[in-house]
């Protein structure tokens, strides 16, 4: 298995503290660099205390872009939309010159749409800094769920597609993802979770196992980019 770096905290201001100001050195470097740093970044309500943070910070924001790692097939003006969140919580501030790079677009399905939203993904900096990654009770991460339709598919990134249709049981709209070799493709991978339950789910992933049974593991089993745990009660 990678070897995995942790930084656990007892308290989460400490934690999106520590983790804000990684994010913000991780993308200096890479405009240092190469002119521009790339960001892929979860939905969900655990990171936005971490994204007002971020969005604070002092970088040349207009040559950074941000992708979300996946999307609900909603509109942007939908309140279930990880591009909706996105804007309002990060792309704000001093981050507000960030460009972001959607992957919804207007075609019907998400299945009809992945080839626009391939293109678009054409322009994502190669490799991207830092990918930040959640992760559900239930081992899923970005929307790599267990029992998905096509979690073979978007986790091996089957044809060299960057992004993949699925659809989870119980999942209220079917969704698009980054592909797994999209999400490894970046100087860093980075594990945002919080509290004791996913502490355990955690520790549960760690172990050896089917990757279908906690699609998170093919990020943590893995041994082409670095991972590094952010945790806190």
């Amino acid at each position: 298995m990678n070897k995995i770096e942790r930084q656990f905290f007892d308290d989460r201001e400490a934690m999106f503290d520590s983790l804000a100001d990684r994010l913000a050195a991780r993308l200096g470097e890479g405009l240092a660099a190469n002119g521009r740093a790339g960001l892929v970044v979860p939905g969900g309500s655990t990171p936005g205390p971490l994204f007002q943070r971020l969005s604070k910070k002092e970088l040349d924001w207009s040559k950074v872009t941000i992708v979300p790692s996946d999307e609900r097939w909603v509109s942007p003006d939908d309140p279930a939309s990880n591009e909706k969140l996105l804007r309002e919580t990060l792309l704000i501030d001093k981050a507000a010159d960030a460009r972001l790079i959607g992957l919804w677009n207007d075609t019907p399905t998400p299945a009809a749409g992945e080839t626009v939203t391939a293109r678009a993904l054409a322009e994502m900096p190669d490799p991207m800094d830092v990918v930040l990654l959640g992760m559900g009770a239930d081992g899923h991460t970005a929307s790599l769920f267990p029992g998905a339709d096509n979690l073979l598919q978007a986790v091996a990134g089957s044809g060299g597609k960057p992004c993949c249709a699925i659809q989870a049981p119980g999942a209220a709209q079917p969704r698009i993802t980054l592909t797994g070799p999209v999400l490894l493709k970046s100087k860093e991978v980075i594990l945002l979770i919080t509290g004791d339950e996913k502490r355990r789910v955690l520790g549960q992933a760690l172990q050896e196992g089917p990757f279908e049974d906690m699609p998170v593991r093919a990020v943590l089993h893995q041994h082409v980019t670095p991972v590094t745990i952010y945790w806190a009660h």
